[in-house]
């Protein structure tokens, strides 16, 4: 994202997940026209699709939409940026896009997600896909304010600065001590009275960082991601 608001992107035009509308790999950054009259304010990048917000609070989707991950209601690919109309009554303000699976959170804290359920990354207490963006009804009561979605997992913090996770657990990336799958969110209890204020997710792990500036990693450690030496 330019200092402007303008959206730029890189890389690989397979499924249009570059948002320029045509079959020609960016080797450098290439700024995505179709979005030349909205601010950038946030963006987030998938496996094979992109989502961005923009300063009015609307959310756009391009790339691939083979499991409802773009939140237009079809299994469509778009090749250029499509204004998410699911969310249209919504301002969003931070989104996050894992493998097949997408997640919003609004200015009134609430979160969305969309795309592929068969892991219970959606959050909504069964398998099944979202084609448009569905409320997290588990979470209605705490304020959202960070969102991170890995492969098949996705992880939320609320405004108190506590965690909560739900999804595919195989590697242990929930963090609640064991590799049960959970289809609603989840308080991770490990945590303790950490004030977590940021996560991330990888494709089998997750990372959050706390206000006095620690970090602490979970989940799978193949390669050394967590960072414990082993």
């Amino acid at each position: 994202v330019g200092r402007d608001g303008d959206l730029y992107s890189v890389g690989s035009c397979d499924g249009g997940v570059t948002g320029h509308g045509d079959g020609e790999t960016r080797l450098v950054p290439t700024r995505v026209v179709a979005l030349a009259r909205e601010r950038v304010v946030c963006v987030a990048a998938g496996e094979l699709h992109s989502l961005v917000v923009v300063q009015r609070g609307a959310v756009f989707s391009f790339g691939h939409g083979g499991n409802g991950q773009l939140g237009h209601g079809d299994e469509v690919d778009r090749s250029t940026p499509k204004w998410v109309e699911g969310l249209a009554n919504e301002r969003v303000v931070t989104v996050a896009a894992g493998g097949n699976s997408s997640m919003a959170a609004t200015a009134e804290g609430r979160v969305f997600t969309w795309g592929f359920g068969t892991n219970r990354a959606l959050g909504h207490g069964d398998t099944n896909a979202q084609l448009t963006p569905k409320l997290v009804e588990a979470l209605v009561k705490e304020r959202v304010v960070a969102v991170a979605a890995g492969g098949a997992h996705s992880v939320m913090v609320s405004a108190s600065r506590r965690v909560y996770t739900c999804g595919q657990a195989a590697d242990g990336q929930l963090g609640h001590g064991d590799e049960n799958n959970l289809p609603t969110p989840k308080l991770v209890g490990a945590l303790g009275g950490e004030q977590v204020v940021g996560v991330s997710a990888g494709e089998y792990f997750t990372m959050a960082v706390t206000v006095d500036g620690r970090a602490f990693s979970w989940g799978g450690g193949m390669c050394g991601k967590l960072g414990h030496a082993d």
